[in-house]
């Protein structure tokens, strides 16, 4: 018996899938990968924006730790300390240097260390000291303290530097870096 039934079975006429029901299940499928693309496409551009601000917190200590340390640069200890410089006008990338003729600034290329770039799709939007829009920002640490120094001033107060996502808007999509007048280094 289940023998016959197989054979009835087979000889059945079998429909195929209609192209209306096959244009339907492809664009589907189109919808689900169009959301799966944009989704990582939104995470990669957060987690950039992430390991960017982590990047340029890591850079601001670890200058401050060459300025601790007196390590040498050219051959002799940078008589005005080490330090960054952050502008809106270069916004893809900032220049870590050592002070070498002590005005607490970058003024000459010969100071550069490095020049540092954000991740892709990362730029800085923002700048500013005691809340007033800034740019450009160098921020010296002078050693054996190391006394901090924002745009040749001591007794500054803090200096945020706000990162972004390219064409994005705050405060959504944005990172900031703050730095205050004695060193302590902070991002949210």
């Amino acid at each position: 018996m289940p023998f016959e039934n197989l054979l009835r079975f087979s000889n059945k006429s079998f429909r195929g899938f209609t192209l209306i029901e096959t244009l339907i299940v492809i664009f589907i499928i189109s919808l689900f990968s169009a959301a799966g693309v944009l989704g990582y496409t939104g995470y990669r551009q957060k987690a950039n924006l992430r390991i960017a601000a982590q990047q340029v917190y890591s850079d601001i200590r670890d200058t401050q730790n060459l300025a601790l340390a007196t390590v040498r640069h050219n051959g002799d200890i940078p008589s005005g300390g080490y330090g960054l410089r952050f502008t809106t006008v270069d916004s893809a990338s900032y220049i870590i240097f050592a002070d070498d003729d002590g005005n607490y600034e970058y003024d000459a290329p010969d100071e550069k260390i490095e020049k540092k770039d954000l991740p892709s799709g990362i730029e800085i939007s923002e700048i500013k000291i005691s809340g007033i829009a800034t740019s450009p920002v160098d921020i010296v640490f002078f050693p054996p303290k190391p006394t901090v120094y924002i745009n040749q001033n001591s007794a500054s107060s803090p200096s945020t530097i706000t990162l972004k996502i390219k064409g994005k808007s705050c405060p959504k999509e944005c990172k900031n870096v703050i730095v205050n007048n004695v060193g302590v280094v902070e991002t949210n």
